[in-house]
Formats: C-alpha cells, structure tokens, sequence
C-alpha cells in the first residue's frame, strides 16, 4: 500500500493564452521529476493558461476538488508565481490547503507554509504601527526600513538624525 503522506498532485500554469512553446510540459517534467526526488507518487495533474490574477480558473478548480476529496498530500508548484499573483488570493489558497493538511512545494522554494507568511506579516504590522506612531507624536520625522533583508528593524528619519527603533 502506498505511503498516504506520499500522493502528490502537479500544478502547472502559464501567463500566455495558448501554449505555443511546450512550456507546460516543460513545467510538468520538472515536477515529475522533483516528485521522484523528494519520493511522492503522481497521483494528479491540472493545468491553465492565462492571468494568474484570476482564481477561477479550471486547473486550480481540479486542485480545490482533489483536496476535497482527500485524494493528495502534497502540490507541487514550479514556483509561487504560478499559484497565482494575487499574493492575498494566493495565500488564502495555501492556507486552506495547509488547513486540510496538504503542503505546497516548489524545486525553488522548498515548502511553501502559510505559517512564515503569518509571522513575518505580523513582524512588518508591529514595526509599521510603531514607526506610525513615532512619526505622528515628532514632527517631521519619516519612516525608512533599513534593508529588506533586515524587515524586524526600522530606520526613523527625523530633522537629518537617525534614530533606530527595534521591533
């Protein structure tokens, strides 16, 4: 009997409305694969083409019905992008699967959890809120981040000082 924590279901999209350059297929092999390496089993795949701003599209239906029926364990995506580029519409569709306890994988991103999603959303909020309220009590003071890769802390602008503000 099949390891159950071992089905997978591929996903593949494309931005262009037909598809001209086998670039699904290639999206397909990649993940066939990547599912062979990681040890899952194919058990489905969908595909679309088009935007990828819209969430009602069939594949992503075939994908919403699969999880329903409990028939996979793991997605499998080339990237986030191809999920969708709605990052709320996309996250929303993770975590409903990471709710009936399916995870998503992509070869580039490793998996993909709503959970890192909620903190760092959290992480950006707080620093936000306090930067605001800095900004609103010293007048002319403006909010800068000091780097991307450093969102948990802020730099504050005011009158040519920089005062630093750990969140």
């Amino acid at each position: 009997m099949m390891d159950q924590s071992r089905r997978a279901w591929l996903y593949c999209r494309i931005d262009a409305p037909e598809d001209e350059h086998g670039r699904l297929k290639g999206q397909q092999k990649e993940l066939a694969d990547y599912a062979e390496q990681m040890g899952f089993e194919v058990v489905g795949t969908s595909q679309d083409t088009g935007s990828g701003l819209r969430f009602d599209r069939n594949g992503l239906a075939e994908v919403r019905e699969a999880a329903k029926a409990g028939k996979m364990d793991v997605l499998l995506i080339v990237s986030l992008s191809r999920l969708g580029r709605d990052a709320m519409k996309t996250w929303d569709f993770i975590d409903r699967l990471n709710r009936r306890g399916i995870k998503v994988y992509s070869p580039l991103e490793g998996e993909i959890t709503t959970k890192m999603h909620d903190a760092l959303s959290r992480q950006i909020f707080h620093a936000s809120m306090r930067m605001d309220d800095l900004a609103e009590k010293e007048p002319g003071v403006t909010r800068v981040f000091d780097s991307p890769d450093n969102v948990g802390s802020g730099i504050i602008e005011a009158d040519g000082r920089d005062m630093k503000i750990d969140v």
